[in-house]
């Protein structure tokens, strides 16, 4: 699904937190792979360069939202990519990837009293989650497990382009987003064999 821009022969970029791409290493790696900074102006001159931007919404904070018996996403207070997109006049394709929150388990400070709480609000201070991962042989190595991605229905903003978007506008491309996620999800959780599992959009 990643690929799909460059098969149309558009450039396809990922955001990531200013601060992780400082790390050396860490930076070499993200760069190698055309993720950009996600701050605002970076983002936006991306989009009128005609580039095509892969935006993560939940964050941060969506790390600590992970369960074992539902998806979970934060997306209704993520107002930044919808006034992003009205602004540049860029068309939304909700996007979701069945399976990626099974690739890596997370520790996010369960057992230990206000563990998790404690670690959120470092996280939010820093930009990054501070969690340990693992996966296979206990290694930050993803399990192999299929992924199964979806791409829905283009949302349109261009005829509400415009510098400062009004909270009807905002809204309306939300409630237009919100309902393509949940239909996505709908749809195509049995193909993956998630028949009993629900998504949970905040």
């Amino acid at each position: 699904m990643l690929a799909y821009p460059s098969l149309c022969g558009d450039t396809f970029r990922g955001l990531a937190a200013s601060s992780a791409l400082r790390p050396p290493f860490f930076k070499q790696i993200l760069r190698s792979i055309g993720t950009v900074d996600a701050s605002r102006d970076v983002a936006r001159k991306t989009l009128e360069n005609g580039e095509s931007l892969g935006i993560s919404t939940g964050g941060v904070a969506e790390v600590f939202e992970t369960n074992e018996d539902d998806e979970v996403i934060l997306l209704r207070a993520r107002i930044g990519l919808i006034k992003l997109a009205i602004r540049t006049g860029a068309d939304l394709v909700p996007c979701y990837l069945f399976g990626n929150t099974k690739l890596l388990g997370c520790w996010a400070g369960e057992g230990i009293p206000k563990g998790r709480s404690i670690l959120k609000k470092i996280s939010r201070k820093v930009g990054f989650a501070i969690i340990f991962i693992y996966g296979r042989f206990g290694l930050p190595v993803p399990r192999r497990i299929p992924i199964l991605g979806v791409m829905g229905k283009a949302i349109a903003t261009h005829h509400l382009k415009c510098e400062e978007p009004t909270p009807e506008q905002i809204k309306e491309v939300q409630d237009i987003l919100i309902a393509e996620m949940q239909r996505i999800f709908d749809t195509y959780k049995g193909f993956y064999g998630w028949e009993e599992k629900t998504l949970i959009i905040k």
